[in-house]
């Protein structure tokens, strides 16, 4: 197998000699190793040439300690399997990693930094069948349906708390009503000030002189009503502010309230269109026939607090499957 210019050739062997190295027995490694790489679809493994700029993220797919913070490590990188010997706490099988070399004592060796690991207790394994079932798959479903339905019924109160809210009523600038008051004020004066018909009858009657009179009479009157309406309007002034500012921290109150809720519906969709498309990951899983195992009673109790971390999970199940695989499933889907 040809191979890219920053690996050495063929990742078994070295990785063998790396094991005897430590003086460790590398016994079954060599076979679990070919398993692991004909469960990828790939022909052989690679070793990749250190260099100091070198980095990849990949999935790891088989791990042996050798040594106190040593292990032997395969990472399927999407496009070749890489063989190496990193140091550190051995990553879980599965774990999303990324690779980069460090120099150490003067050598340039391997750090492998976990980035995700399978949640809710899932674990996975690469290479032959060995009594795993679907199970799991089938439980994760329902724990699906079961946040589906939940969302649903999440909505449904929704919409029942938002038509309970106050509704929402326009409100003025206060100096806006404060004129609106006065105008209202104005007119009412004016229509209880009018001359009376008597009055209206002597204006008729009377000459010049007493016609001023009259006419002298009705503004003085209007003007001490003005006045005095006028200032219980102003004594009423701190009230009415009060008024005022209350009903816009109701209006303001409602608001919150309004986008809290549609807000919350919002997320709510949201879950439930992400429901949609772990369901068709689950089933792109299923098809590739994934060797994961699980405590199926941790998976019944699985709900709506617990969809993040299933989605999360299913997620990296998901970009596990060799990528052929998911093209197959894509096309299909």
């Amino acid at each position: 197998m040809a191979t890219h210019a920053r690996f050495v050739g063929s990742g078994v062997q070295p990785l063998v000699d790396a094991v005897k190295a430590a003086g460790c027995d590398p016994g079954d490694l060599r076979a679990v190793v070919w398993q692991a790489t004909w469960a990828r679809g790939y022909e052989d493994v690679v070793a990749p040439a250190p260099a100091v700029r070198l980095k990849e993220e990949g999935f790891v797919v088989f791990a042996r300690s050798i040594a106190i913070q040593r292990y032997a490590t395969i990472v399927d990188t999407g496009h070749a399997l890489w063989a190496l010997v990193a140091r550190g706490v051995m990553p879980p099988l599965g774990a999303r990693v990324r690779i980069v070399p460090a120099i150490v004592q003067h050598e340039i060796e391997w750090n492998v930094t976990v980035l995700e690991t399978l949640g809710l207790g899932l674990t996975i394994r690469f290479g032959a069948k060995a009594g795993e079932t679907g199970d799991w798959v089938v439980k994760l479903r329902e724990a699906l349906a079961r946040i589906a339905q939940a969302e649903l019924e999440r909505r449904k109160a929704i919409v029942i708390e938002r038509r309970a809210l106050v509704t929402i009523e326009p409100v003025k600038l206060f100096r806006e009503e404060l004129d609106a008051l006065h105008e209202e004020l104005r007119r009412r004066v004016d229509a209880e000030t009018a001359g009376t018909a008597e009055e209206r009858a002597a204006f008729e009657r009377g000459n010049e002189k007493q016609r001023k009179a009259i006419v002298e009479e009705c503004k003085g009157r209007r003007m001490r009503r003005y006045n005095e309406e006028l200032a219980l309007l102003r004594a009423r002034v701190p009230e009415l502010s009060a008024a005022h500012e209350k009903r816009l921290a109701a209006n303001g109150a409602s608001r919150a309230a309004v986008a809290e809720l549609e807000d919350a519906a919002s997320r709510s969709r949201g879950v439930t269109e992400r429901v949609g498309t772990v369901e068709h990951q689950l089933t792109a899983i299923e098809a590739a026939g994934l060797l994961v195992s699980a405590d199926h009673d941790a998976l019944d109790a699985l709900g709506t607090h617990d969809f993040n971390e299933l989605s999360r999970s299913v997620e990296l199940l998901y970009d596990i499957i060799p990528r052929r695989a998911q093209k197959r499933s894509t096309l299909s889907g």
